[in-house]
């Protein structure tokens, strides 16, 4: 992109080569510059070639020879783990795209392997359950939605003290009044400090 934007400046394949070039400073990137810079050094033209046919040779070098077989084994080891299911979507859907697979019952075989055993089993329990590899990734990303604002909710009601749980549950109980307990409301004040003053018990 940037040499197509800047192709005023950069418009021999000698100049594009050398940019890309300047950018494979470490690991294999840099002993593949270091190579080819021997083969163009050692030519008498020091001709660096095409810049098509350059870019074939950087391919050729860093791509796996089996690309869509690589990308079919890991989707078979990739797992949800504990990420949200959108990022699990997200990846899957990449080594899907590399793996070249079309076939929704295949692609849908990979990605139940994946996603967790709880979402797995709400989807089978639904009346309808998904049969294209779109609506596994709308389901799951539902199902996942709910669980995780489910566990939010637990969470907090976890994080409440005890003194916390005890005073809450006590709004909701109502203590039985005894029946031998004695209603002292009934006198009047007069008949209390008479009581009290004659020591009798308020229930003479």
């Amino acid at each position: 992109m940037y040499l197509s934007l800047n192709d005023k400046s950069y418009n021999t394949d000698q100049k594009k080569i050398i940019y890309v070039l300047s950018f494979m400073n470490e690991g294999t990137a840099k002993t593949w510059k270091e190579a080819f810079l021997d083969s163009v050094f050692n030519d008498v033209n020091q001709d660096y070639g095409k810049f098509n046919d350059f870019l074939l040779n950087i391919k050729g070098a860093f791509s796996t020879a089996d690309s869509e077989g690589e990308a079919q084994a890991q989707l078979r080891q990739l797992k949800q783990g504990k990420g949200s299911a959108d990022e699990y979507i997200s990846q899957f859907r990449i080594l899907a795209g590399r793996s070249k697979i079309s076939d929704n019952k295949a692609l849908i075989e990979y990605f139940m392997e994946g996603i967790h055993t709880s979402i797995l089993s709400k989807i089978f329990a639904l009346d309808k359950i998904p049969t294209t590899i779109k609506e596994w990734y709308d389901k799951t990303s539902q199902f996942d939605v709910q669980y995780r604002r489910f566990q939010e909710i637990s969470s907090r009601n976890k994080g409440l003290t005890p003194q916390a749980r005890k005073t809450n549950a006590a709004r909701y109980v109502h203590s039985p009044r005894n029946p031998n307990a004695i209603n002292i409301d009934c006198l009047t004040t007069e008949d209390r400090e008479l009581c009290m003053k004659e020591r009798r018990c308020f229930n003479c």
